[in-house]
């Protein structure tokens, strides 16, 4: 069931950051019998990213969202070209080689870039910050050529594309964590296929939620009547809130 591989997941977190990590933060490639190795490539930052914010719209624990901007931060800090835009295969402070690559192939599993791409713009849409979405229009623009000339290269990176152009939403639940029109409220979003959509829980029963910290455009959403309460935006601009599931589904079925 679905505790089940939220457990796992969160197995795999916990392991990654207290032992992946080296002495300044930064992740690392590999462990092997109690020795991590190798500075982490693209591909390791933002696929654990993706699966942080993943994890973040399914149990809606804060941590997860925190560490996937601090992490992406860091993707930023270490790989992105500052002349031209992108991500490079490798980091700054790795090994020295002749060329940095840029990867944008999506074969097998999708590239770093396309990857980083949509976390950028899904992290852009939770927590309000424009630059995250400035950059992923510029990979977008300058990766634009390669796309065109063999769109099945480069699905993964088209999907992101499908994400920025539209429309897409940001839905926010208000509610208590434990009640059960909460609970089913959440569950009706998930029973639905709508991948270009993020998710933001807010807890009433905290008067400062810890959300908040980190979009801060939910610090100031509440809940009608003490009930479970959806806020379906576009770009921000919002319908009214509602408590009634069928409003909310016909709300983001009005934007498609």
């Amino acid at each position: 069931n679905i505790t089940q591989y939220a457990d796992a997941a969160k197995g795999v977190v916990n392991f990654i950051f207290e032992k992946m990590l080296d002495s300044q933060g930064r992740l690392s490639h590999r462990y092997r019998e109690g020795e991590t190795a190798i500075p982490g490539f693209l591909n390791d930052y933002a696929f654990l990213i993706w699966g942080l914010i993943e994890l973040y719209e399914t149990t809606f624990e804060v941590k997860y969202l925190q560490y996937a901007i601090s992490l992406n931060d860091d993707m930023i800090r270490y790989f992105w070209d500052n002349k031209e835009g992108g991500f490079y295969f490798t980091a700054e402070n790795a090994e020295k080689i002749l060329v940095r690559n840029k990867e944008i192939y999506d074969g097998a599993y999708p590239s770093g870039n396309s990857v980083a791409t949509l976390n950028l713009l899904r992290l852009a849409r939770m927590t309000g910050k424009t630059d995250y979405e400035a950059k992923a229009a510029q990979m977008l623009q300058i990766f634009s050529d390669s796309v065109s000339q063999a769109p099945a290269a480069h699905t993964s990176l088209m999907g992101a594309l499908d994400f920025a152009l539209g429309p897409s939403y940001e839905v926010v639940i208000v509610g208590k964590r434990q009640n059960q029109d909460t609970k089913a409220m959440l569950n009706a979003l998930k029973s639905r296929f709508i991948p270009n959509k993020v998710v933001l829980f807010r807890p009433i029963e905290d008067e400062h939620p810890e959300i908040a910290q980190y979009a801060e455009f939910t610090k100031e959403l509440s809940s009608l009547q003490g009930k479970a309460t959806a806020y379906v935006c576009h770009n921000y601009q919002c319908y009214l809130p509602t408590t009634r599931i069928e409003e909310m589904l016909r709300s983001l079925d009005a934007m498609t």
